[in-house]
């Protein structure tokens, strides 16, 4: 279903939009290429009539993301077909949009000196055309701010920004039961099946004086692959997850040097409230101020 409708891919089309891309000065690269290397395709399928079908897109749950790379990039917007799960629960509606054509080309041929998990596809894409000449790229040679770009719309896109709260049973020296609520914790984490990248994060954050705990490694069984009842359906082994964690005040500073970049609303209000939440906690710490106590024994406000 188109829910709005963008340029045609025409020469004409193609070449107004990327002189007015051109003329953006605002324009980061790096963060459009870290949504791309997170939740988008480079796609260069065929049709079943062997014509070529290259396109560049994303698809997300949330609209305004995708809203602002349509008004970007002059493309429409449509909700993706239905995805039912295995265990009957329906996903929330995606939301997709996809450049083809010459605008195609500039966008990877922007995006791609910062791609780090969709560079061969990038390649590949550039390839495509007859009478494209492959120049090398230095390949994870970003500037600080470049990265900082790129991994902001990664995480934007793979990340999960959390607030929670946990209350704890607890009995007072007259023998009485009561919960204990502690201060509210600020968790960041980022986690993929690529351990390359998770370990380049580490490294280039790292280098950049950010305090990054030790690499977790979470070991997964096998699973099925395919639908309830399909012939095809088959036993899988899973690929490991490697996660990159912050918490607390080891959190804030990354979260102020990616602020700047965020675009995703949901994302971008969590972090708010997690640096005044910081800044909280160091005054009650600091001036001795008491804790509430809560009704329930677990509460936690996830983004993810």
């Amino acid at each position: 279903m188109i829910l709005k409708q963008g340029l045609k891919s025409t020469k004409e089309n193609d070449e107004k939009v990327i002189s007015k891309l051109k003329n953006m000065s605002d324009l980061t690269w790096a963060y459009i290429a870290g949504w791309i290397d997170g939740d988008g395709f480079i796609s260069t399928l065929k049709t079943k009539h062997g014509h070529n079908a290259r396109r560049i897109g994303i698809k997300l749950i949330d609209r305004e993301i995708i809203e602002w790379f349509a008004d970007l990039f002059h493309t429409s917007v449509t909700t993706a077909t239905e995805d039912r799960r295995e265990n009957g629960y329906n996903r929330k509606t995606q939301y997709i949009t996809g450049v083809s054509g010459l605008r195609a080309r500039y966008i990877c041929e922007q995006i791609r000196p910062y791609l780090i998990e969709k560079t061969k596809d990038a390649e590949k894409f550039l390839r495509s055309f007859e009478d494209y000449p492959i120049k090398t790229v230095p390949y994870m040679q970003h500037t600080d701010k470049e990265f900082m770009a790129w991994f902001t719309g990664y995480c934007e896109a793979e990340g999960s920004f959390r607030i929670s709260k946990t209350c704890k049973n607890r009995i007072n020296s007259k023998g009485e039961h009561y919960k204990y609520m502690s201060s509210p914790e600020v968790k960041f984490e980022l986690v993929n099946t690529n351990e390359s990248i998770i370990r380049y994060c580490k490294t280039r954050l790292e280098k950049m004086g950010f305090f990054v705990q030790k690499i977790g490694v979470v070991k997964r069984n096998y699973g099925f692959m395919g639908k309830k009842g399909a012939k095809d359906r088959r036993i899988i082994k899973k690929k490991d997850l490697f996660r990159l964690f912050l918490a607390g005040s080891s959190a804030q500073p990354l979260y102020r040097s990616m602020l700047p970049f965020m675009r995703c609303e949901r994302k971008k209000s969590t972090v708010e409230k997690s640096l005044a939440l910081v800044y909280r906690n160091k005054r009650r710490t600091k001036y001795g101020e008491k804790r509430t106590t809560c009704g329930s024994l677990y509460s936690v406000y996830e983004m993810k």
